[in-house]
Formats: C-alpha cells, structure tokens, sequence
C-alpha cells in the first residue's frame, strides 16, 4: 500500500489492520512523519514535530503487539494535539510569543491517549491565544487550507483541521470555546465534535475560557471521533468541572427528531448552500423526521457568550493588553480587548442566568425536538485576508459573522458536531452542524453517523497526493 494511501485511511480502518498486523505502527508512524516533512511546509499545521518520541513510542507499541498486548482501538494511531497541551518536555505557546510560567504537568486528556495507545506526532498550529478564526497566526505563520491554499482553515483549531484533512494525523485534539473545532472542520471538510462542558478535562490544557473551553477530537468520520471521545472523555480530580461519564454508545433508534432550524434572517448570504439542504433531502428521503423550528433568543446566547469569553480573556491577559510592547498581535487584541471595557455586573448576569436560559431552550424549543440542524458556518472557506489591510473592529466584525451559528452552544454547554456534507462548486467543502441537549453525544453521533452513510465517503484534498 503506497503511504498516500495509507495516510488516508480512517483511524477505525488503520486500527483493524495494526490489530491483525497487516500494518506495523512503525510504518504507518514513519509514513505519516516522511508526509509531514513534505506537506507542512506548505499547508503549515504542525508547530512541533516529535520525530524520535514517535518512532520510539511505535517501536514499543509494535512489540506490544507481538506480545498480543492490544490497548483498544488507538493503539499505534498516529495523532495531533492542538498546541495549548502540555506534554513532558514540551511547553504549550498556545500560538503566542507572550511569556508564561513554566509547567511540569502532563495534560489529563494527552495522558489518557498515550495511556490508550495513541503515538503524539507533534504540536498544531493555531490562531494566537485561540482568538481568532482564520488560521492566521503572527508567530508560526498563517495555516492554510489543504483544499485552497489561498482559504482560510478557520480557527482557532486550524492546524487540528488541516492536518487531519490532508492526511497528516489519524485525529487531532482541539479546543472550542465558539466554534472552533468545527468552524475549521466545516472548513476543511473533516469531522468536529464539541463535547457537552465537562466531559473532557481541561487539566493541563491553557485556557481561552475557562467557563466554556472544551475539548473535543477531529477526525475523518463520525465513528473514529466516537472512538477518540470513548478514550478522553470523564472525570478528572485536577479539573473540578469534569464530570463522571459511560463510553458514547449508538442509539439504535429511527424516532429520533430532528428540529431543521429556520435560516432566515440568521443566514443572510448570497448564495444558499445547496449540499446543506442536499443532506436534509437525504435524511428525509431515508425516513428521519424533521421539524421546522426557530431559534429566536439566538442574539441573546451569542451576546452572554461574548461578554463570558471577552471578560475572561481580558483577565487572563490584561497585562499584555495594557502593554503596547508586548508580543500579542494586532489581531488578537481586535478580538479580546473588548472585554477590558465589559462591567462586573454584565459578567455576573450572563453566568448567573445561563441556568435558566437552558432550561427554557430545552422545555420551549427542543421540547420535542432530539437535535437541532443548522449550518456549522458560512458555506464555505473565505479567502484570506492579511488582518493588517483592515481596522480592528472589522477583524471582531469578521470574527463574529464566522461564529454566528456555533456561539450558542459553547454559552448553554451543549454537545455539537459538524460533519462534511461534500465539495461546493468552487472545490471546497461544505458542511452541517447537529446541536443536541446536554449529554446527549449518543444522539448526535447516531444521526451524524446515518447522514454519513447516506452521503458516502469525503473527498479528500488533491494537494500531496
């Protein structure tokens, strides 16, 4: 098998054939890595690269093997890890020059994948600070999307994207505080799924927000980031807002309800996404029920949502903004130093009544409603534009628009998954986001899963291969 082929692979398809030893985690790793040294010069998703700790780490794994020791569906995967994790000897930048105390942990969720069998590749590229949504990042250079170089990947997880699109990683690790795993997923046509708040630890991981960070895999199909989250997900004693949980399993039921959500005026563009409602056709021509439905508190959740995510990132980084010679790029203060100007009292109501607004989500819209539909972002890639050709609040302006649809439910905590619904006119992907109540992975992924089946296999990006 040529390594192209090899490095397309789904991680379930590449598990099953190191498990019956068809394949050696060496020489799946040492593909990966001879691709990597090819590729990421031009696509830019890894900031680090482990070249000795993988090849040692597959080694091990392979004799593991032969000794008929199998650690689960990860043993041997070659992965990527969004670089806001600590790892052994590596310090997390989070995209940014800014300086930061230096850390001897281990991340809880990079522990439970070595644990798991999973090889680190290397650290992914990102928009500074996780503020951001293009990919862009002053420091490492600008990651660019594997279907058109001259897109956008989003962000801020837009090396986990790239790198999992352009055969790269087997899965990546990011985080998502509004969208961003799957913005960049929607962007470069791979799986996202954002976890409900708390199911995967945030232990060692820095944060954008401590109070809606979560971190999620990005994968090539819906089975695989089941398989990444069954790995990563549960309680962890050094992150008081994890929570306990059970392996995500399918639901095997067709009376789930899917409530299609009224685009207009929410969606204003130019051009309607034809492959969106191509996948709703789909799932209706298959037998799945549908709902019409509105979202008509949608401007609430997002404004909640951005005065919790400016005000804590303005604490978290005030004394960068108040120093104009810091590291910290235009770009990122266009989108935090907002928050320096947000009151106590406006921080404390949009905590303080998040409780409420679920619940009246949950009883009023989603009351017969399984999982919302609606699209993950614009339909495709925006072509990129250098932040130092417009003003700041263009930059948070731009920002926002991306985000429109995926901000709610990063403030109310909910699952969501984006899922690739195929290649537009222009070459580039489109996709799909499914929201459901909190918990509720299992519905999600169910319905993800049928959608995909329905719609056949992703194409793959030309550029390598």
């Amino acid at each position: 098998m040529m390594s192209e082929e090899i490095c397309y692979l789904t991680l379930t398809e590449l598990s099953h054939r190191i498990k019956n030893r068809k394949v050696t985690c060496l020489s799946v790793t040492s593909a990966v890595l001879s691709r990597i040294d090819y590729l990421n010069p031009l696509i830019n998703c890894y900031n680090n690269v482990f070249h000795a700790y993988a090849i040692e780490k597959a080694k091990q794994l392979d004799v593991e093997i032969e000794n008929d020791v199998w650690r689960g569906k990860l043993h041997g995967i070659p992965i990527g890890i969004k670089d806001i994790f600590d790892f052994h000897k590596h310090h997390a930048s989070a995209g940014s020059l800014l300086p930061r105390d230096k850390s001897r942990q281990v991340a809880t969720v990079v522990e439970k994948l070595e644990s798991a069998g999973a090889i680190i590749l290397g650290t992914l590229n990102m928009d500074e600070l996780a503020a951001g949504g293009t990919g862009d990042n002053a420091h490492f250079g600008r990651c660019n999307n594997p279907f058109d170089l001259k897109h956008i990947t989003g962000g801020s997880s837009s090396g986990s994207a790239a790198a999992v699109a352009s055969g790269l990683a087997f899965a990546a690790i990011g985080s998502d505080a509004g969208g961003s795993i799957r913005i960049p997923a929607a962007f470069c046509g791979v799986t996202g799924l954002k976890p409900t708040y708390g199911l995967v630890s945030r232990y060692g991981a820095m944060a954008r927000t401590w109070s809606m960070d979560c971190i999620g895999p990005l994968t090539r199909c819906v089975e695989d980031a089941n398989s990444v989250m069954d790995v990563i997900q549960g309680l962890d004693p050094f992150d008081a807002t994890s929570v306990s949980s059970n392996p995500i399993e399918f639901v095997d039921n067709n009376h789930l309800i899917i409530g299609a959500v009224y685009l207009d005026p929410i969606y204003q563009l130019n051009k309607k996404d034809e492959n969106f409602l191509l996948a709703r056709n789909l799932l209706e021509q298959s037998g799945q029920l549908f709902q019409n439905v509105t979202l008509p508190d949608l401007d609430l959740y997002t404004q909640m949502q951005q005065i919790i995510v400016k005000s804590e990132g303005a604490a978290m980084h005030r004394k960068a903004l108040l120093d104009d010679e810091s590291a910290m790029s235009f770009a990122v203060r266009s989108v935090i130093a907002g928050g320096l100007e947000i009151a106590a009292v406006d921080y404390i109501k949009a905590l303080s009544i998040r409780s409420s607004v679920l619940n009246h989500l949950i009883k009023n819209i989603m009351a017969n409603i399984d999982v919302l539909m609606l699209p993950v972002s614009m339909p495709t890639a925006s072509k990129f534009v250098p932040p130092e050709a417009m003003q700041s609040a263009k930059i948070d302006r731009n920002f926002s628009t991306m985000s429109t649809m995926t901000r709610f439910a990063n403030y109310l905590g909910l699952p969501a998954i984006s899922i690739p619904t195929g290649i537009s006119a222009e070459g580039l992907p489109t996709a799909l986001q499914l929201v459901g109540k909190p918990f509720e992975e299992n519905k999600l992924i169910y319905i993800a899963a049928q959608y995909e089946a329905l719609r056949g296999p992703q194409v793959n990006p030309v550029l390598g291969t």
